[in-house]
């Protein structure tokens, strides 16, 4: 039987072979690794110590600084209604007129009866000092006393009068209905030649201030104490200057004007656990309203 030779290379050439093969692509992969560039450089940070801020967002809504409630203190009817709702008014400015035709016929009648009593208080002045002079000739003891009684009670019809008179002038003057303070004043339900009575229930409009505007809080009472702890075991510092207080709006934008901290609470809420807080910020564009939802971070 004749003898079949094999072509498979002997293995130790094909060791030789997948050597030189390796051999051959090594430098191309090295280059592929190391990138067209050659190695990548490494940046290198010093370790240092700095402070660390610790801050803390609550959940806020803003309140007014000034709400004033506008009542009338005299009855009558509406005549005019001068402001516009919704524009920035300043204290002292006339919002209702009421009828005052009747308040000034009273004042006119409370200036006669000082006028009167005036004349009274002078005639009893001159019997005392008539009777005075004439005592023991004509004129008894009992005469002269029954003229001082008549001058004090004519002294005192005539100061009473004046306390009628003075109060005639303040209700005639209370029918121009003033904002005690300044702010922006709201819509009105009532309309001219509505009837309103002194010191109704219901108010005619409302006036509120709102720069600066204060922003009110709740912090939980456990937070706090875990912050006093960590201060107390020299673990954060407290800062030496007043509380940062910034606000986050509604639309996620920061406000540009930090605020204070005015009344940190002293009583703890039943309910919820939480410290009410009280803060202030300047508010001259009117950014923020009374109700609005604010978020305030405060640095602490």
């Amino acid at each position: 039987m004749p003898l079949i030779r094999s072509r498979l290379p002997h293995p130790a050439r094909l060791s030789a072979l997948v050597l030189a093969v390796m051999a051959t692509l090594a430098p191309a992969q090295a280059q592929q690794m190391r990138g067209p560039q050659g190695p990548t450089e490494v940046g290198i940070m010093p370790v240092t110590r700095s402070e660390v801020p610790v801050t803390v967002e609550l959940p806020g809504r803003a309140v007014a600084y000034q709400l004033a409630a506008i009542r009338p203190k005299v009855g009558g009817e509406i005549t005019e209604i001068p402001y516009q709702a919704g524009t920035e008014i300043a204290a002292g400015t006339v919002l209702f007129r009421l009828e005052d035709e009747t308040l000034e016929a009273e004042l006119a009648a409370e200036e006669i009866a000082v006028t009167s009593g005036e004349a009274a208080l002078e005639w009893a002045r001159d019997t005392v000092e008539r009777y005075r002079k004439l005592s023991g000739s004509g004129v008894t003891l009992t005469d002269v006393q029954q003229a001082v009684v008549a001058l004090a009670q004519a002294e005192a019809a005539l100061g009473a009068t004046k306390s009628r008179l003075q109060l005639a002038r303040l209700a005639l003057e209370r029918t121009a209905i003033t904002s005690p303070i300044p702010g922006i004043v709201a819509v009105t339900p009532f309309s001219v030649g509505d009837i309103v009575s002194a010191n109704q229930s219901e108010q005619l409009t409302e006036v509120a201030q709102v720069d600066p505007i204060y922003v009110d809080v709740s912090e939980s009472r456990a937070r706090i104490l875990r912050h006093q702890q960590s201060i107390n075991d020299g673990n954060i510092q407290r800062l030496a200057a007043p509380i940062d207080a910034r606000l986050t709006l509604e639309t996620g934008e920061v406000y540009s004007q930090p605020g204070r901290v005015l009344s940190p609470g002293t009583a703890v809420s039943a309910t919820t656990g939480t410290i009410p807080i009280r803060l202030q910020f300047p508010n001259p564009d009117r950014m923020i309203l009374p109700g609005q939802f604010v978020r305030v971070t405060l640095t602490i």
